[in-house]
């Protein structure tokens, strides 16, 4: 029952932090003066605390994650919630990372170290005081090794570190946008229809009580992702001529509206949050904390998700 998400909301702005602040504690005695052997990401280790935005530069695009209220966010998707397991993993980078040993610096070790145009860039900031700004390379034979680049030093090290870096924007934000495992749906609504079943082992009966086909539906909304985010205010729902509303209802007394809204090429798709007039205590909780995460978002889906979703009738 989104399972993601409930766990982001909790440690999304605590984890981030405690990261860092563990790494000051524990690691200060560690490394030498020079270079070899001294932190990549020297100085955003020594304000940690206060780091406050991550640029991602790549040869045709930014990707910019910055703090807001508490919560990282994604200023590429219209500033919606950063996904929490990336994120962390790059700050345990900054904590770790450190300088193995130096190369010899050339034109063509650039190239062949993907230090080039194919290189990823890291500059971090605090209140727009640059910290650190570095360019990642290509992963190295041995494993948990990078190449990498100081900006503006003519210098090749390899570097120690995970740096899971995807290029494209949308894995950087909260993935999946939903999960609902297929057992948990007790009731559909779509088109008109109603399905329902009794227990999680039983099939979708119509309310003419012939057994219905609604698993394809159920598989198809298990593990929703996104390829955009637009806040309320910059989408036009006037602009989608083909509109699906789909109603699951779990076991436990959760609602979730899914409205579709499709022109043939793209498709978005907005989550309403509710519950039946008896639901489970965990159910109002599961409101509570990830409501922030639906209302007023709308959710671009990859084409295929979109049209199954739009498509498949019980």
């Amino acid at each position: 029952m989104f399972k993601r998400m409930l766990k982001a909301s909790i440690i999304l702005a605590s984890l981030s932090v405690g990261l860092l602040v563990v790494a000051i504690l524990l690691t200060d005695w560690r490394f030498p003066k020079q270079s070899n052997g001294e932190l990549v990401f020297a100085a955003t280790y020594k304000d940690g605390t206060k780091l406050d935005k991550i640029m991602l530069t790549t040869s045709d695009k930014d990707i910019t994650l910055q703090k807001e209220g508490g919560y990282w966010v994604v200023r590429e998707a219209d500033y919606y919630y950063a996904n929490t397991e990336l994120l962390n993993r790059l700050l345990t980078d900054f904590n770790n990372s450190t300088y193995y040993g130096e190369i010899p610096f050339s034109a063509e070790q650039l190239t062949e170290k993907e230090l080039d145009k194919k290189g990823i860039q890291i500059t971090t900031y605090q209140q727009d005081n640059l910290l650190n700004s570095i360019v990642i390379g290509k992963a190295a034979e041995k494993e948990g090794y990078y190449f990498a680049k100081p900006q503006g030093k003519n210098e090749i090290w390899l570097i120690d570190g995970k740096y899971n870096l995807p290029k494209e924007f949308y894995s950087w934000i909260m993935q999946p946008i939903s999960e609902l495992p297929p057992d948990m749906v007790e009731q559909i609504e779509t088109d008109g229809k109603i399905v329902r079943r009794e227990n999680r082992i039983q099939p979708f009966f119509g309310e003419d009580g012939i057994s219905s086909s609604a698993f394809g539906l159920t598989d198809a909304a298990a593990y929703v992702t996104a390829e955009n985010v637009l806040s309320a205010q910059n989408f036009d729902e006037t602009a989608y001529s083909k509109q699906k509303i789909i109603k699951f209802t779990t076991f436990q007394g959760l609602v979730a509206e899914y409205h579709l809204y499709s022109d043939n090429e793209n498709y978005w798709l907005k989550i309403t949050l509710s519950t039946t007039p008896l639901p489970k205590k965990s159910v109002n909780a599961y409101i509570r904390d990830n409501q922030i995460f639906y209302d007023g978002w709308y959710f671009k889906l990859p084409s295929g998700q979109g049209s199954l979703l739009f498509l498949t009738t019980i």
